[in-house]
């Protein structure tokens, strides 16, 4: 009966991953076809324009430290606009630092100052979408993904509990397998794009971010 429930549960999990993964994969290729489409029709059209935004060129200066850290609690849910890699790296650098001490002091004293980064969620979660919008890309790619990234994460850390049960059999060792390579994939993604430049002019989301405070 235990090997059964087993059984059953990696197929709980793996039917979900399966359709959320299609869906973000046809999500994906919508887009690009949509894009295709659209540059086939300003071909097209004679009454269609070939550039939309000028070009205007990056910023020369980049955001300082603790301009990063303002600009980020200060747009802790502004959604609209842009951001630029100095501010996104500047203020994930600052609440890897201020996580990485708060662990340690709690985990010295007892204390419960962890419990301030909270307060970073928001932050955190809204400066990556803009992060997003910088390069042309909606927010909405950036929480698809993530939540594939959860997904496969937690599935990975359920599969395994369940391999532990069973003696670690062979199969249940090839889903955590499957599951950590696709969340080490989706990282190098998520990598990928905050490491890129924004484009060179503005778009639907707004202009090229100053790298000054507003």
């Amino acid at each position: 009966a235990a090997e059964g429930l087993t059984s059953f549960g990696s197929y709980v999990f793996f039917v979900p991953f399966v359709m959320v993964l299609a869906l973000l994969g046809y999500i994906m290729v919508t887009e690009r076809w949509d894009r295709k489409f659209r540059a086939g029709l300003i071909g097209i059209l004679s009454t269609a324009t070939e550039v939309e935004f000028p070009i205007t060129g990056r910023p020369e200066n980049r955001m300082s430290f603790l301009d990063a850290i303002k600009s980020a609690f200060q747009k802790s849910f502004t959604l609209e606009g842009r951001a630029s890699r100095s501010e996104f790296w500047w203020f994930a650098l600052f609440v890897f630092l201020a996580d990485s001490s708060f662990l340690v002091i709690d985990s010295l004293l007892g204390t419960p100052f962890y419990l301030l980064m909270l307060a970073a969620i928001p932050a955190t979660f809204t400066v990556a979408i803009r992060r997003m919008h910088d390069l042309g890309r909606s927010g909405w790619q950036f929480a698809g993904v993530y939540m594939v990234l959860q997904f496969s994460s937690k599935s990975a850390d359920y599969i395994l509990t369940l391999a532990a049960w069973s003696g670690f059999p062979r199969y249940y060792l090839a889903f955590v397998l499957l599951f950590l390579i696709i969340s080490l994939a989706i990282v190098c993604v998520l990598i990928y794009w905050f490491v890129s430049d924004g484009q060179p002019h503005a778009n639907k989301y707004g202009p090229v971010p100053t790298n000054t405070l507003d």
